[in-house]
């Protein structure tokens, strides 16, 4: 079967010199290859969207996009009304070449009654870093995190960020509209099944960690988990390599002595099975609280 063609006809109405006849002349021509190529523009396009979307939340990339679109159009503007050199050895400004750019987002803050917010780290990673190539240690995190990333949709929790070695997540947050795109919940909103959700991500991190050996010992890997439950900020910060990021006590609190804060409550929890005793949800480290 021959691949598709794709032919751009025209039609205009002349008349001939000679006989002064009205014709209709008729022009045929092959444009396969700038169609074809228009198409895989706009799924390149697509497939970009489709991976921002897996960054920042709907109303942030909506706003970048629409941002850039404008200025886009600012910039073609102002080539068109560039004036025309008036003649030879005349001087001629050429506009610089338009590149996307992010902006001042910090209005697209908004505020959360109650999110809760989990952070995980890995027992001796600090002193594993010194012991092994950088390249061993970043194929271990791999590892390990995708692992975590492929929990995330069926327990309905949004990945926040990972620094070194710690993975934080948060429930709550944000919600998947009718597109299938990541929304944020507005403010008020609230998912009265957060923390049940943020608790069961907990235990399939640990499930999933007992299965990944550790390349100094070869045993299998022991993470902290702390869970914390407050209000949140969530916003943009930066315009070069930005980052969707949540701010406020939840995120730099937790359990025991607190600076400024005094006591605070939290609960331990330990896996009741033998395989999952060497890592339970220890609050001591990171932000404790069910």
């Amino acid at each position: 079967m021959r691949p598709p063609a794709w032919h751009e006809i025209r039609a205009v109405a002349v008349t001939d010199p000679r006989t002064g006849q009205r014709l209709l002349l008729v022009v045929q021509k092959d444009v396969t290859a700038k169609v074809e190529a228009e198409r895989h523009i706009a799924q390149v396009a697509e497939a970009e969207h489709r991976l921002l979307e897996q960054v920042f939340p709907r109303h942030v990339l909506s706003y970048m996009s629409e941002r850039s679109f404008e200025e886009q159009q600012q910039h073609l503007q102002l080539q068109l009304q560039q004036p025309p050199a008036s003649g030879r050895g005349s001087a001629v400004t050429v506009a610089a070449p338009w590149r996307p750019q992010v902006r001042d987002c910090t209005h697209l803050a908004t505020w959360h009654r109650r999110v809760t917010v989990l952070f995980a780290d890995i027992q001796g990673f600090t002193p594993m870093c010194g012991q092994l190539p950088a390249t061993v240690v970043m194929r271990f995190l791999n590892d390990l995190f995708v692992r975590f990333d492929a929990q995330l949709d069926s327990h309905e929790v949004y990945k926040v960020e990972t620094i070194g070695d710690c993975y934080v997540v948060a429930g709550g947050l944000v919600h998947e509209d009718a597109d299938g795109m990541a929304a944020v919940r507005a403010s008020g909103e609230e998912d009265t099944q957060q923390g049940a959700r943020v608790f069961a991500f907990a235990q399939a991190m640990l499930r999933s960690a007992s299965d990944v050996m550790l390349p100094t010992t070869g045993e299998p890997v022991r993470i902290r988990v702390g869970i914390h439950i407050g209000p949140v900020v969530s916003g943009v910060v930066g315009t070069r390599m930005p980052r969707f990021c949540l701010f406020g006590d939840t995120i730099n609190t937790g359990g025991v002595e607190i600076k400024g804060k005094g006591i605070m409550d939290t609960h331990l929890w330990t896996p009741p099975s033998p395989a999952e005793s060497c890592a339970g949800l220890d609050s001591s480290r990171s932000p404790g609280g069910c």
